[in-house]
């Protein structure tokens, strides 16, 4: 099975920076153990066909702005990090806005990791919001020095997935998408007074806890309120929640004023979906949603099942050279039946695409060659845009440096893949239209966390982590 540019979740494991989100994904994953990362990955697998700007673009228009973020807490310890790091520089530390805001996030993870938080029980099922919870060591001290080396948490935290959401919803400004260059803005300070006042380990304000930890001292790591107002499980305090709601549906200053149209249409039609859950399709747009919108979506929809479906083609195909004696397969050579299967497929979503009439140049590109080319020709284009696991030498498709042996490709593997999250089962009331974009999903989720309402949302679907 391809990797999907989401899987929201599917199997609920699915982590990735949202920049990689196009890729089809193939992983090889092992456990190293306690102290160890906590997975690793084949990257070489990573096969975008040349579609990731266009995936990008897509999902893009279904939410602008919000980036892998589907709980609120995301951003606020991302904003979290980048303040103090900001403090800590004003007081001579030397210190960066990741290093810090990654060490604040494995210290969130490590505190409500085997600890029953208040509003969460006594349930020790895994929970999405966490990461490292196999790298995380269970017995630490927890001093700056050590948690802000790379090594010590988990190589994609979820704060990646926060980058490109926290200038457009106004919390950080900076020009640039480099978090490193990112500065809290009064609206991000804002929304962390709301998130942390009454919060006082030691009888210290939070933030000057922090950044004092920061600068070398201690933490009271038995703090209950260090422990409340830091751990993902926590659900925000309710002026944190409307604060962020109103980031949603104001934007910044300087963010297009149809990009905030749209993620506001978005999220009146997530909440409609959190009142009344249906199952919609897309002969059934929303009346939040304009035309337009609903076009892209569509369209998006339509791109994401064609990469899938050109990914399991050529996993068919890897197949058949795996299987011939020299592991080559000559152009114009018989195809077996599951590769022509695949390759019918190919064309009739192709088709589909096309018959939207959407402006997308690459994926417009690709679709074009994938109708009106041969089968042979098709395969020949499809591996020249992979190379990796397969690739074309003197007009035979051969191994490439990822190609696998001796079993068939695995099934994708999403650990470290911050744009997933939980996502409904079959059996739900409310379904989203088939293939659409992860955003809507995780701002559906967000806005269950804005609304109180996703520790229970979690507790009915089941948990699982991000990372094993």
């Amino acid at each position: 099975m391809a990797a999907r540019q989401f899987r929201l979740g599917a199997a609920m494991t699915g982590v990735q920076s949202e920049t990689d989100c196009a890729a089809g994904r193939l992983r090889l994953s092992m456990s190293w153990g306690l102290l160890g990362p906590a997975t690793v990955a084949d990257e070489r697998r990573v096969r975008t066909l040349g579609l990731g700007a266009a995936v990008r673009r897509f999902n893009e228009l279904a939410v602008p702005g919000l980036g892998s973020v589907w709980f609120g807490k995301q951003l606020v310890l991302a904003t979290l990090g980048i303040h103090v790091a900001e403090l800590a520089r004003e007081a001579g530390s030397r210190v960066s806005n990741v290093e810090c805001a990654n060490a604040i996030e494995a210290l969130a993870c490590w505190l409500a990791i085997g600890r029953r938080d208040p509003q969460s029980g006594s349930d020790d099922r895994p929970d999405p919001r966490l990461r490292g919870t196999s790298k995380l060591p269970r017995e630490h001290g927890m001093e700056f020095k050590a948690v802000r080396h790379r090594s010590f948490y988990v190589s994609q935290p979820m704060r990646m997935g926060t980058t490109s959401a926290l200038q457009p919803l106004g919390l950080a400004a900076g020009g640039t998408r480099r978090f490193n260059a990112l500065e809290a803005t009064d609206t991000g300070r804002a929304v962390l007074r709301a998130a942390f006042q009454g919060y006082s380990p030691a009888n210290v304000p939070l933030v000057e806890h922090l950044l004092n930890w920061v600068r070398g001292a201690e933490l009271k790591l038995r703090s209950e309120r260090l422990i409340s107002a830091l751990s993902p499980r926590m659900a925000l305090e309710s002026e944190a929640c409307a604060a962020l709601r109103a980031c949603l549906q104001a934007g910044s200053a300087g963010e297009p004023s149809v990009d905030t149209r749209r993620r506001r249409a978005a999220l009146d039609w997530v909440d409609l979906s959190r009142r009344s859950p249906k199952r919609w399709a897309w002969a059934d747009r929303p009346d939040p949603i304009e035309p337009d919108h609903w076009h892209d979506l569509q369209a998006g929809a339509n791109l994401f099942a064609l990469r899938d479906q050109a990914l399991a083609l050529l996993d068919a195909v890897e197949v058949q050279v795996a299987a011939t004696p020299r592991e080559c397969l000559p152009m114009g050579a018989p195809l077996a039946q599951p590769v022509l299967v695949a390759l019918n497929g190919l064309r009739t979503l192709a088709g589909s695409f096309l018959d939207l009439n959407h402006a997308d140049p690459d994926a417009t590109d690709f679709c074009r060659q994938c109708v009106q080319l041969s089968d042979t020709a098709v395969l020949k284009h499809l591996v020249q845009r992979d190379g990796r696991v397969l690739r074309l030498a003197h007009n035979e498709v051969r191994p490439g440096g990822a190609f696998r042996r001796g079993a068939p490709p695995a099934p994708a593997d999403d650990a470290n893949e911050p744009s997933a999250a939980p996502q409904p089962s079959a059996m739900d009331t409310l379904a989203w239209p088939s293939g659409t974009s992860f955003r809507i999903h995780n701002l559906f989720l967000l806005n269950l966390d804005l609304h109180n309402e996703l520790d229970g949302w979690l507790q009915t679907h089941g948990r699982a982590r991000l990372d094993t």
